[in-house]
Protein backbone atom coordinates (compact mmCIF):
# COMPACT_ATOMS: atom_id res chain seq x y z
CA UNK A 1 0.00 0.00 0.00
CA UNK A 2 2.96 2.32 0.67
CA UNK A 3 5.26 1.43 -2.20
CA UNK A 4 5.78 4.43 -4.49
CA UNK A 5 5.43 8.13 -3.64
CA UNK A 6 5.08 10.73 -6.41
CA UNK A 7 6.14 14.13 -5.04
CA UNK A 8 5.06 17.33 -6.78
CA UNK A 9 7.61 20.18 -6.59
CA UNK A 10 5.97 23.23 -8.15
CA UNK A 11 8.89 25.70 -8.02
CA UNK A 12 7.08 27.52 -5.23
CA UNK A 13 8.33 28.99 -1.98
CA UNK A 14 7.14 25.96 -0.01
CA UNK A 15 8.85 23.26 -2.11
CA UNK A 16 11.38 22.63 0.66
CA UNK A 17 8.53 21.94 3.08
CA UNK A 18 7.07 19.37 0.69
CA UNK A 19 10.44 17.65 0.30
CA UNK A 20 10.94 17.62 4.08
CA UNK A 21 7.47 16.10 4.54
CA UNK A 22 8.31 13.47 1.90
CA UNK A 23 11.44 12.52 3.83
CA UNK A 24 9.36 12.06 6.99
CA UNK A 25 7.00 9.68 5.15
CA UNK A 26 9.87 7.21 4.76
CA UNK A 27 8.75 5.67 8.09
CA UNK A 28 5.83 4.13 6.18
CA UNK A 29 8.21 1.91 4.22
CA UNK A 30 8.10 3.42 0.74
CA UNK A 31 10.46 1.72 -1.72
CA UNK A 32 10.47 4.37 -4.45
CA UNK A 33 10.15 8.16 -4.68
CA UNK A 34 9.59 10.12 -7.87
CA UNK A 35 10.06 13.89 -7.55
CA UNK A 36 8.23 15.73 -10.34
CA UNK A 37 9.99 19.09 -10.62
CA UNK A 38 8.45 21.99 -12.50
CA UNK A 39 10.83 23.84 -14.82
CA UNK A 40 8.61 26.89 -15.30
CA UNK A 41 7.69 29.25 -12.47
CA UNK A 42 4.84 31.72 -12.68
CA UNK A 43 6.27 35.23 -12.67
CA UNK A 44 4.46 36.06 -9.42
CA UNK A 45 5.70 32.94 -7.67
CA UNK A 46 9.40 32.76 -8.49
CA UNK A 47 11.82 31.61 -5.83
CA UNK A 48 15.56 31.85 -5.62
CA UNK A 49 17.33 28.96 -7.34
CA UNK A 50 19.24 28.19 -4.15
CA UNK A 51 15.98 27.26 -2.41
CA UNK A 52 15.42 24.46 -4.89
CA UNK A 53 18.73 22.72 -4.20
CA UNK A 54 17.17 20.72 -1.35
CA UNK A 55 15.45 18.60 -3.99
CA UNK A 56 18.78 17.22 -5.17
CA UNK A 57 20.21 16.94 -1.66
CA UNK A 58 17.09 15.08 -0.58
CA UNK A 59 17.34 12.75 -3.57
CA UNK A 60 20.90 11.83 -2.56
CA UNK A 61 19.84 11.30 1.06
CA UNK A 62 16.85 9.12 0.16
CA UNK A 63 18.92 6.95 -2.16
CA UNK A 64 21.49 6.47 0.60
CA UNK A 65 18.85 5.21 3.06
CA UNK A 66 17.56 2.70 0.52
CA UNK A 67 14.66 4.50 -1.16
CA UNK A 68 15.11 4.56 -4.93
CA UNK A 69 14.61 8.22 -5.85
CA UNK A 70 14.31 9.79 -9.28
CA UNK A 71 13.84 13.43 -10.32
CA UNK A 72 11.73 14.08 -13.42
CA UNK A 73 11.69 17.61 -14.84
CA UNK A 74 8.55 18.75 -16.65
CA UNK A 75 7.03 21.95 -18.03
CA UNK A 76 4.00 23.22 -16.13
CA UNK A 77 3.31 19.93 -14.27
CA UNK A 78 0.56 18.29 -16.34
CA UNK A 79 -1.98 16.44 -14.19
CA UNK A 80 -2.18 13.51 -16.60
CA UNK A 81 1.56 12.92 -16.40
CA UNK A 82 1.47 12.86 -12.60
CA UNK A 83 -1.40 10.38 -12.61
CA UNK A 84 0.43 8.26 -15.20
CA UNK A 85 3.56 8.19 -13.04
CA UNK A 86 1.50 7.15 -10.01
CA UNK A 87 -0.21 4.30 -11.86
CA UNK A 88 2.82 3.07 -13.82
CA UNK A 89 3.80 -0.56 -13.11
CA UNK A 90 0.58 -1.00 -11.08
CA UNK A 91 2.44 -0.34 -7.85
CA UNK A 92 0.67 0.83 -4.68
CA UNK A 93 1.27 4.55 -4.92
CA UNK A 94 0.47 7.86 -3.28
CA UNK A 95 0.83 11.41 -4.57
CA UNK A 96 2.17 14.20 -2.32
CA UNK A 97 1.48 17.86 -3.06
CA UNK A 98 1.58 21.04 -0.99
CA UNK A 99 -1.45 23.29 -0.67
CA UNK A 100 -2.34 26.45 1.21
CA UNK A 101 -5.77 26.74 2.81
CA UNK A 102 -8.15 28.54 0.46
CA UNK A 103 -11.65 29.97 0.03
CA UNK A 104 -14.28 29.92 -2.72
CA UNK A 105 -12.96 33.15 -4.26
CA UNK A 106 -9.41 31.82 -4.30
CA UNK A 107 -10.62 28.53 -5.77
CA UNK A 108 -11.98 30.46 -8.73
CA UNK A 109 -9.23 33.02 -9.28
CA UNK A 110 -6.07 31.88 -7.53
CA UNK A 111 -6.30 28.15 -7.07
CA UNK A 112 -3.30 26.11 -5.96
CA UNK A 113 -2.35 23.25 -8.25
CA UNK A 114 -3.18 20.80 -5.44
CA UNK A 115 -6.87 21.55 -5.72
CA UNK A 116 -6.93 20.91 -9.44
CA UNK A 117 -5.13 17.62 -8.87
CA UNK A 118 -7.65 16.29 -6.34
CA UNK A 119 -10.62 16.65 -8.70
CA UNK A 120 -10.02 13.34 -10.48
CA UNK A 121 -7.13 11.59 -8.76
CA UNK A 122 -5.76 8.31 -10.07
CA UNK A 123 -4.29 7.40 -6.68
CA UNK A 124 -4.61 8.57 -3.07
CA UNK A 125 -3.28 12.09 -2.55
CA UNK A 126 -1.71 13.67 0.52
CA UNK A 127 -2.27 17.43 0.52
CA UNK A 128 0.38 18.77 2.88
CA UNK A 129 -1.07 21.84 4.56
CA UNK A 130 0.99 25.01 4.16
CA UNK A 131 0.38 27.84 6.64
CA UNK A 132 1.81 31.34 6.96
CA UNK A 133 3.10 32.62 10.31
CA UNK A 134 2.79 36.14 11.71
CA UNK A 135 6.26 36.91 10.37
CA UNK A 136 5.15 35.74 6.88
CA UNK A 137 7.28 32.61 7.14
CA UNK A 138 5.76 29.38 5.82
CA UNK A 139 5.43 26.12 7.72
CA UNK A 140 3.78 22.76 7.22
CA UNK A 141 1.29 20.99 9.47
CA UNK A 142 2.76 19.25 11.26
CA UNK A 143 5.85 21.46 11.33
CA UNK A 144 8.34 18.60 11.58
CA UNK A 145 6.66 16.41 8.99
CA UNK A 146 4.66 13.21 9.33
CA UNK A 147 4.82 11.67 12.79
CA UNK A 148 3.41 8.28 13.81
CA UNK A 149 2.76 9.69 17.29
CA UNK A 150 0.57 12.51 15.95
CA UNK A 151 -3.24 12.54 16.02
CA UNK A 152 -4.83 11.00 12.90
CA UNK A 153 -8.53 11.62 12.25
CA UNK A 154 -10.59 9.30 10.08
CA UNK A 155 -13.92 10.87 9.10
CA UNK A 156 -16.39 8.39 7.61
CA UNK A 157 -19.86 8.43 6.09
CA UNK A 158 -19.83 4.59 5.89
CA UNK A 159 -19.92 4.60 2.08
CA UNK A 160 -18.00 2.00 0.08
CA UNK A 161 -15.41 4.63 -0.73
CA UNK A 162 -15.05 5.48 2.94
CA UNK A 163 -14.28 1.85 3.74
CA UNK A 164 -11.65 1.94 1.00
CA UNK A 165 -10.07 4.89 2.81
CA UNK A 166 -10.27 2.97 6.10
CA UNK A 167 -7.87 0.40 4.61
CA UNK A 168 -5.22 3.13 4.73
CA UNK A 169 -5.95 3.82 8.39
CA UNK A 170 -5.44 0.13 9.11
CA UNK A 171 -2.12 0.21 7.30
CA UNK A 172 -1.05 3.31 9.25
CA UNK A 173 -1.77 1.46 12.50
CA UNK A 174 0.26 -1.51 11.24
CA UNK A 175 3.14 0.90 10.62
CA UNK A 176 2.92 2.20 14.19
CA UNK A 177 0.41 5.08 14.29
CA UNK A 178 -0.36 5.68 17.97
CA UNK A 179 -3.39 7.99 18.13
CA UNK A 180 -6.50 7.55 15.98
CA UNK A 181 -9.90 9.24 16.12
CA UNK A 182 -12.84 7.62 14.30
CA UNK A 183 -15.57 10.14 13.51
CA UNK A 184 -19.02 10.12 11.96
CA UNK A 185 -21.21 13.20 11.70
CA UNK A 186 -24.98 12.90 11.33
CA UNK A 187 -25.63 15.52 8.65
CA UNK A 188 -28.24 17.90 10.06
CA UNK A 189 -29.08 19.14 6.57
CA UNK A 190 -30.22 15.63 5.66
CA UNK A 191 -31.86 14.63 8.94
CA UNK A 192 -33.71 17.78 10.01
CA UNK A 193 -36.53 18.37 10.31
CA UNK A 194 -38.26 15.30 8.89
CA UNK A 195 -35.99 12.57 10.29
CA UNK A 196 -35.18 14.03 13.70
CA UNK A 197 -37.25 11.34 15.39
CA UNK A 198 -34.99 8.65 13.90
CA UNK A 199 -31.75 10.17 15.19
CA UNK A 200 -31.48 7.81 18.23
CA UNK A 201 -31.82 4.85 15.86
CA UNK A 202 -29.22 6.26 13.47
CA UNK A 203 -26.82 6.88 16.37
CA UNK A 204 -27.22 3.33 17.63
CA UNK A 205 -26.47 1.83 14.21
CA UNK A 206 -23.53 4.11 13.50
CA UNK A 207 -22.04 3.66 16.96
CA UNK A 208 -21.87 -0.07 16.30
CA UNK A 209 -20.15 0.59 13.00
CA UNK A 210 -17.53 2.81 14.63
CA UNK A 211 -16.81 0.25 17.35
CA UNK A 212 -16.39 -2.47 14.72
CA UNK A 213 -13.79 -0.25 13.07
CA UNK A 214 -12.14 0.24 16.45
CA UNK A 215 -11.92 -3.53 16.90
CA UNK A 216 -10.34 -3.92 13.47
CA UNK A 217 -7.70 -1.31 14.25
CA UNK A 218 -6.89 -2.83 17.63
CA UNK A 219 -6.26 -6.14 15.88
CA UNK A 220 -3.71 -4.40 13.64
CA UNK A 221 -1.53 -2.85 16.33
CA UNK A 222 -1.26 -1.13 19.68
CA UNK A 223 -2.92 2.26 19.35
CA UNK A 224 -5.10 4.71 21.28
CA UNK A 225 -8.50 5.07 19.62
CA UNK A 226 -11.16 7.70 20.29
CA UNK A 227 -14.67 7.58 18.85
CA UNK A 228 -16.66 10.71 18.00
CA UNK A 229 -20.32 10.54 16.93
CA UNK A 230 -21.78 14.01 16.44
CA UNK A 231 -24.65 15.86 14.78
CA UNK A 232 -24.21 18.97 12.63
CA UNK A 233 -22.76 20.07 9.34
CA UNK A 234 -19.89 17.65 8.58
CA UNK A 235 -17.47 20.31 7.30
CA UNK A 236 -17.82 22.46 10.43
CA UNK A 237 -17.72 19.55 12.88
CA UNK A 238 -14.63 18.05 11.25
CA UNK A 239 -12.68 21.30 10.95
CA UNK A 240 -13.55 22.36 14.51
CA UNK A 241 -12.34 19.02 15.85
CA UNK A 242 -9.11 19.32 13.86
CA UNK A 243 -8.39 22.76 15.33
CA UNK A 244 -9.27 21.86 18.93
CA UNK A 245 -7.41 18.54 19.06
CA UNK A 246 -4.27 19.35 17.05
CA UNK A 247 -4.97 16.77 14.37
CA UNK A 248 -1.95 16.29 12.11
CA UNK A 249 -3.48 14.12 9.37
CA UNK A 250 -7.08 13.67 8.22
CA UNK A 251 -7.98 10.57 6.18
CA UNK A 252 -11.14 10.66 4.04
CA UNK A 253 -12.66 9.01 1.00
CA UNK A 254 -12.88 11.14 -2.12
CA UNK A 255 -15.54 10.73 -4.80
CA UNK A 256 -14.86 12.97 -7.77
CA UNK A 257 -17.76 15.05 -9.09
CA UNK A 258 -15.88 17.14 -11.61
CA UNK A 259 -14.36 20.55 -11.02
CA UNK A 260 -17.33 22.85 -11.64
CA UNK A 261 -19.82 20.80 -9.61
CA UNK A 262 -17.41 20.53 -6.69
CA UNK A 263 -16.57 24.22 -6.96
CA UNK A 264 -20.07 25.56 -6.42
CA UNK A 265 -21.92 22.68 -4.73
CA UNK A 266 -18.93 21.33 -2.91
CA UNK A 267 -18.17 18.06 -1.16
CA UNK A 268 -17.11 17.54 2.43
CA UNK A 269 -13.78 15.99 1.42
CA UNK A 270 -13.05 18.76 -1.09
CA UNK A 271 -13.89 21.58 1.31
CA UNK A 272 -11.92 20.05 4.15
CA UNK A 273 -8.90 19.40 1.91
CA UNK A 274 -8.89 23.07 0.94
CA UNK A 275 -9.49 24.67 4.33
CA UNK A 276 -8.64 22.38 7.26
CA UNK A 277 -5.70 23.19 9.55
CA UNK A 278 -4.00 19.86 8.93
CA UNK A 279 -2.63 17.73 6.14
CA UNK A 280 -5.18 15.53 4.37
CA UNK A 281 -5.01 12.07 2.80
CA UNK A 282 -7.78 11.71 0.20
CA UNK A 283 -8.51 8.23 -1.14
CA UNK A 284 -10.38 8.10 -4.47
CA UNK A 285 -13.37 5.88 -5.10
CA UNK A 286 -11.55 3.62 -7.49
CA UNK A 287 -7.81 3.30 -7.94
CA UNK A 288 -7.26 3.05 -11.65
Amino acid sequence: MFNKLVIVAQLLDYDDLVIKYAESLSVLGFKEYIIVKNLVARTDRKIEVAEGTRIYESSDYLNKIGIKTEIIEVDDIPIKEINDLATKDEKDSLILVGGRSTSLAKRIFEQDFAYNLIQNPAKPIIVMRVKEGKDNSLFSIPREGFNLDGRILFATDFSDNSYNAFDYVEKLVEKGAKNITLMHVQDVSVISPYLDYKLPEFNKIDSRRLYKMKDRLESRGKTNIDIVLDVGRPFKVITNYISKHNVELLVMGRQGKGFMKDLFIGSTSNNVAMRADCSVLLVPKKER
